[in-house]
């Protein structure tokens, strides 16, 4: 029983492993979404500057027509120029949704906006990374852990399979009397039978 119950408790830690593995896949997803949410906010930013600037150089090219220095074409031209930004911020802000909407279910929260307490920049230079990583980092890791605790669990049940090829007995009792099944009873009215 002793392998047994030692694989039991090898199959619970690695459980509590895996557990552990899902909360920090579930945080790590949540700061990952959060800082492609700043990316997104910075990449609407330079769609709607360029999509400013494009709109001003389209203004400064119809008033260049108005007065004869430029062709039409080149003004048709110039509104081609004004519709790649504005379709590019159209994108831009059904991605932020997206994104925002990922967030939300990763968090349990219904549907609404998420705020936004910095910029990438800065979010960027808050994050120190290491130039190595210590072993024991990696030893700490709950997937790793969780594949020790399954393996540990593999080896005690290698002690069952090998317990329940050793014979075995058992020794079983019993108190009272046994008696025979009252229709086993012989009926004087069948031929042979005698007193």
């Amino acid at each position: 029983l002793r392998p047994g119950i030692t694989a039991a408790n090898a199959d619970l830690a690695a459980q509590e492993a895996t557990e552990r593995a899902a909360a920090l896949a579930l945080v790590s997803e949540v700061a990952t979404g959060y800082l492609q949410l700043l990316e997104l906010d910075q990449e609407r930013t330079t769609a709607e500057q360029t999509l400013a600037s494009r709109q001003t150089t389209l203004a400064l090219a119809r008033q260049r027509f108005d007065r004869g220095l430029i062709s039409e074409l080149d003004v048709r031209q110039f509104e081609a120029q004004v519709a790649v930004p504005a379709v590019r911020l159209a994108q831009i802000e059904q991605a932020q949704a997206d994104q925002e909407h990922a967030l939300d279910v990763l968090l349990g929260e219904g549907p609404a906006p998420i705020p936004r307490g910095t910029s990438l920049a800065r979010a960027a230079l808050a994050v120190a990374v290491p130039d190595s990583v210590p072993l024991a980092l990696i030893e700490r890791r709950p997937d790793v852990e969780a594949a020790e605790r399954a393996y540990r669990a593999a080896a005690a049940r290698v002690g069952v399979a090998v317990a329940g090829r050793l014979p075995s007995f058992s020794i079983t009792g019993s108190y009272g009397g046994q008696g025979g099944h009252p229709r086993a009873a012989p009926d004087p009215a069948q031929p042979g039978f005698s007193v």
